[in-house]
């Protein structure tokens, strides 16, 4: 319970201040591949970009996005919501709700994100050049934040996949 009132709260300061990115930013948005119910939000109330939703799919980004950043945190987040992560994310929050008592289950639910993270970037790198990899890389390192505060999300252990990236 308390996980879902966190994400709901957190979500409902998200949507408050939400206003439109920019017919540029939503112009990449669609070019990318964002499916069709799929919107795009700056918001001043989300500390990094993230995915939201698994009916109404939502990506927010912070304010101040740089420009040259912004394909990069895309690619990402629209892997999350091509590969259905954030289903997964809840389903692993209802299991170790139901198993409370087994003190792995916590542990469990960090790798199912870690893993689900890792993907992502992997996603978001398929195809790009070296370059466009390291770029990428970089705007990991840029954009490094903790979690939101009651979402339990684990990010990514920035410098184990920066040496993933460097090795494709």
């Amino acid at each position: 319970g308390r996980y879902v009132l966190g994400c709901r709260r957190f979500l409902r300061e998200a949507e408050k201040s939400a206003r439109s990115p920019g017919p540029e930013a939503e112009a990449l948005f669609r070019r990318l591949g964002a499916p069709g119910g799929a919107a795009l939000w700056v918001s001043s109330a989300v500390p990094g970009p993230m995915a939201a939703g698994v009916l109404r799919p939502r990506v927010f980004l912070p304010e101040g996005v740089a420009a040259d950043r912004l394909e990069d945190i895309l690619r990402h987040e629209l892997a999350h919501i091509r590969r259905r992560d954030i289903l997964f994310k809840w389903l692993a929050a209802a299991v170790t709700s139901l198993h409370w008592f087994n003190p792995l289950m916590a542990l469990v639910r960090r790798e199912i994100s870690r893993s689900c993270e890792l993907a992502c970037d992997q996603a978001a790198v398929k195809g790009l050049d070296a370059a466009r990899r390291r770029h990428y890389g970089e705007t990991l390192l840029a954009l490094a934040v903790p979690p939101p505060r009651g979402l339990g999300v684990v990010a990514t252990t920035l410098c184990e996949e920066k040496a993933r990236l460097r090795e494709r």
